[in-house]
């Protein structure tokens, strides 16, 4: 829910003309939404849309799917697999976190990676793909693997090094003690995180330069208590912090 909290206030304010949805079959209990911050009502709308035929029918898609009107703008899809999600639901505890999208997305020469929750067995099934490990070489912006959590991507972090990310975003979470800060520290990748940053507005130009806003913080300040290194590293690679 974490992922789908305010979806059936997202319908009613805009017009959606495609819903993906992954072959899962999580339930939840209805008690366990007055011991959360989360919305019977939304969890009970996705269940609608899941199984809707129009207005927009749901899709499920797989690794490689193409379509007329998202391909060519840039959306590659990279897990699951079918194989993937045969695994997982022939798993008696299974594990949905692993049936994430992960999604390629192509704009002006740049390549950002969508990876939801997606962990080692995502990684384990996309990595041994040599085409599609080809495809996520020199990523420009990751969206890290839960939220930047221990427990997203492989449990040794090689993907990093085959992605090789410019800039990484983790998602917001509670507390910062379950982040997987040291291997992109290591790496000497720099991080935003939307507890620190707020809201992150990335624009991408034609000439492929990324501008990138925040609204929670001053880039001065935020950058002073990370790495001052940053700045520079970022503007080598035309992404310039505005």
């Amino acid at each position: 829910m974490d992922h789908m909290d305010g979806i059936k206030r997202l319908f009613e304010t805009f017009s959606v003309i495609n819903f993906w949805d992954t072959d899962n079959k999580k339930k939840i209990d209805n008690n366990q939404f007055s011991e959360s911050q989360y919305k019977q009502n939304d969890w009970n709308f996705y269940q609608s849309k899941r199984n809707s035929d129009e207005k927009p029918k749901s899709l499920k898609l797989y690794q490689r799917h193409t379509g007329d009107f998202w391909t060519k703008d840039g959306l590659n899809i990279i897990s699951p697999t079918k194989e993937l999600i045969k695994n997982i639901q022939s798993n008696k505890e299974p594990n949905w976190n692993e049936v994430s999208y992960v999604i390629l997305h192509e704009v002006f020469r740049r390549k950002i990676l969508y990876c939801g929750d997606s962990g080692n067995l995502a990684w384990e099934e996309i990595m041994k793909n040599d085409e599609i490990a080809q495809d996520l070489e020199n990523i420009d912006i990751l969206f890290a693997p839960h939220h930047g959590r221990k427990t997203g991507g492989d449990d040794k972090n090689t993907y990093i090094d085959t992605i090789s990310p410019k800039l990484v975003i983790f998602g917001n979470t509670d507390s910062s003690k379950h982040k997987n800060y040291a291997p992109f520290n290591n790496r000497q990748i720099p991080i935003l995180t939307n507890n620190e940053a707020g809201d992150i507005i990335i624009t991408i130009k034609e000439n492929s330069e990324i501008n990138i806003q925040i609204t929670n913080n001053d880039w001065e300040s935020l950058i002073a208590s990370k790495n001052t290194t940053w700045k520079t590293k970022l503007a080598d690679c035309k992404i310039v912090l505005i």
